[in-house]
């Protein structure tokens, strides 16, 4: 008769009722997938177990022993006798039951031993290679199970018990003290069908997983408030929530709009991996970079610039610039020295030369013009050959950099440079003089100050000095000795560059005489030679000689 009481499984397939009513799983039949032997095996007893209980809760049980199956006859004079060789089917235990009868049940691949206990439930026993194929199966299944220490965090409980507790339930302790039951088949089977539906929606430890993967295994949220995460390495670490990441997002955002990017624009430019200022002077700290994987660079202070500056003007007041105010057509000057004359001699790009005039060279101004200057600018100039400016204006050449343009002459006109362009020219003539050498680099107090080095028609360097001391300078070909040809003609060739010639002669002494006697009467004598002669002479070699033809220069 079927209790009320008794647990029910509504969802499984694969349940009958014994003879009494009580629910019990069936082993497996053929063409239909129900359980499993291991299932009739393990759980019917367990099932049995939990529907006595249920009963015995229902009733008090009379003191004393009692009979535990009212259908088991009484077992005659003969099997008592029987039972003192053989095995017994009883317990040691009080609520033991009884095994009736055993036999080998008819399973012809694996057949098991089968017995009968007490009045209305049957059990199977296990082969080993049932045991076997359970190993395999547990310890497959056991990889899978929860450990009660992996993953706990400091503030973590690990699980230390799992027992049946007197309601039928599994009973769980944590390390604590914390404890509850746990939930039975009947639970599982409901709350599957739930978890089925749940888990469709939830994350995988192994989807995707390649050959080199590792996979989840645990989630939890840890002490910090953020779901911390576990592979089957142990490796660990919490996980950021969206937000956190939002927040980061935007704070970067916004440090990006404020920063400074190390990239450039152009293909070929360098990024600057880093910026910082450095000490190397303790006074002025530089910013300095690293460009690129294996540069970097100091950039310059204000400072530096004003201290540059001041050295440039300084070297740019003892020089002339030979491009300053040029106009279109203009040529730049190239030299400036003093001549013969004793006035400053100019040369241009395209060789034009002369004598410029000093102050006292020029005529008087006009005593009208002289009036008129002090009130007016005047387009004329104040030296001859001076060309007239006849109009001025701000032109719009460079509509960024207007400048001021003036018509010339008649037929000529000139722009005016602005300040911009002087200083992008301080910057190219300060990179052109870093080249240049200099007239007064290392001069002493009394020295003089150099002022022009030019190729000179003979086609060595000239040299002239700000006293106008000047000379030729000679070549060091010109200071290798030498031997010199001479011609058939009795000239002296002299190879090009050579600037002194140092000549030597040597004569041979004359030879000398010698009679020899007749006889042993006549003396036997001799004249000794003359002497030799040696002159060593040292000769300037100048253009006028080179002309004078008796030196030939060399072709």
């Amino acid at each position: 008769m079927v209790e009320l009481n008794w647990p029910t499984f509504p969802n499984a397939t694969h349940m009958r009722q014994d003879s009494q009513g009580r629910p019990e799983t069936q082993n497996l039949i053929p063409g239909k997938q129900l359980g499993t032997e291991i299932d009739e095996f393990l759980l019917n007893p367990l099932i049995h177990k939990v529907c006595d209980i249920t009963d015995a809760l229902k009733t008090v049980q009379p003191a004393g022993d009692y009979a535990l199956n009212s259908r088991v006859t009484t077992v005659d004079n003969d099997l008592q006798n029987f039972k003192a060789d053989a095995v017994t089917g009883h317990g040691y235990s009080d609520n033991d039951k009884r095994i009736t009868n055993i036999w080998a049940n008819n399973d012809k691949d694996y057949p098991r031993l089968q017995a009968n206990v007490g009045t209305d439930q049957t059990l199977v026993t296990a082969r080993i290679e049932d045991v076997t194929k359970e190993t395999a199966r547990a310890q497959s299944a056991e990889a899978t199970l929860v450990s009660g220490t992996l993953g706990t965090g400091p503030n973590d409980k690990a699980g230390r018990g799992l027992h049946t507790s007197a309601s039928g339930h599994a009973f769980y302790w944590d390390d604590s003290g914390a404890k509850g039951d746990l939930a039975y088949l009947s639970d599982v089977t409901d709350e599957t069908t739930r978890a089925k539906s749940a888990e469709a929606t939830l994350v995988s430890g192994t989807l995707g997983m390649g050959s080199t993967d590792k996979a989840g295994r645990g989630l939890h949220t840890s002490a910090s408030g953020r779901p911390n995460y576990w592979d089957t390495d142990g490796t660990k670490g919490d996980l950021a929530y969206y937000n956190d990441v939002t927040t980061v997002s935007v704070d970067l955002q916004n440090f990006k709009a404020d920063a400074v990017t190390g990239h450039g624009y152009s293909d070929g430019d360098l990024r600057v991996t880093n910026v910082w200022a450095n000490k190397i002077d303790k006074n002025r700290p530089r910013l300095q970079a690293n460009i690129g994987t294996d540069q970097s660079l100091i950039t310059a202070r204000i400072e530096d610039i004003t201290d540059e500056t001041a050295r440039a003007q300084s070297a740019e007041a003892t020089l002339v610039s030979g491009t300053l105010g040029t106009g279109p057509n203009d040529k730049a000057g190239r030299g400036l020295h003093t001549s013969t004359s004793g006035r400053p001699n100019y040369w241009d790009i395209d060789g034009t030369k002369g004598d410029l005039a000093y102050y006292k060279d020029v005529t008087t101004v006009s005593v009208d013009l002289q009036n008129f200057k002090a009130d007016a600018i005047t387009g004329h100039g104040y030296n001859d050959g001076d060309l007239r400016v006849t109009n001025i204006w701000a032109n719009k050449i460079d509509k960024n950099r207007p400048r001021l343009q003036a018509n010339i002459g008649t037929d000529q006109s000139l722009i005016t440079a602005r300040v911009e362009d002087i200083t992008d020219e301080t910057a190219r003539a300060q990179s052109a003089e870093a080249t240049l050498v200099s007239g007064t680099l290392g001069m002493g107090s009394t020295d003089k100050a150099g002022r022009g080095l030019h190729t000179s028609a003979s086609g060595h360097a000239f040299y002239w000095d700000e006293t106008g001391a000047r000379g030729y300078l000679a070549y060091y070909a010109s200071l290798i000795r030498r031997p010199l040809t001479a011609t058939q003609n009795g000239s002296t060739i002299v190879p090009d560059g050579v600037t002194q010639l140092i000549a030597e002669i040597v004569g041979g002494g004359g030879a000398g005489g010698s009679c020899q006697g007749r006889s042993l009467q006549e003396s036997v004598y001799a004249a000794g030679g003359g002497a030799g002669g040696y002159l060593k002479v040292q000769i300037s070699v100048s253009p006028e000689i080179r002309s004078a033809g008796s030196l030939v220069k060399e072709p």
